[in-house]
């Protein structure tokens, strides 16, 4: 299984750019996304940018991919990883509710 790692343009070279991201500095394919100025941050697999991202998509994918790398590690308390999820009562989408008119 691959993981795409959110990784933020440095520069642009035609359809290859240097971006950096999780502690490494990487070439990637851009050719998939249509505009991807430096500064920009997107959704990298396999060394190709696959989605831009805003920079709070960004930091959510990153604080999730430290919780997994904590996990990994043995340590399960993740919870100060997820502030927008922790100490709430998780909500069924409409759709789902038996509730909903």
């Amino acid at each position: 299984m691959c993981l795409g790692i959110p990784m933020q343009i440095l520069e642009t070279s035609g359809t290859k750019a240097r971006a950096t991201g999780r502690g490494q500095i990487r070439e990637i394919g851009i050719e998939l996304l249509a505009d991807c100025p430096a500064g920009s941050w997107v959704l990298v697999d396999r060394d190709w940018a696959r989605a831009r991202l805003d920079p709070d998509e960004a930091r959510q994918i990153n604080l999730a991919l430290d919780a997994l790398e904590s996990v990994l590690e043995g340590n399960m308390s993740v919870d100060h990883l997820f502030p927008d999820l922790a100490n709430r009562t998780p909500q069924l989408p409409d759709f789902l509710r038996t509730d909903n008119p």
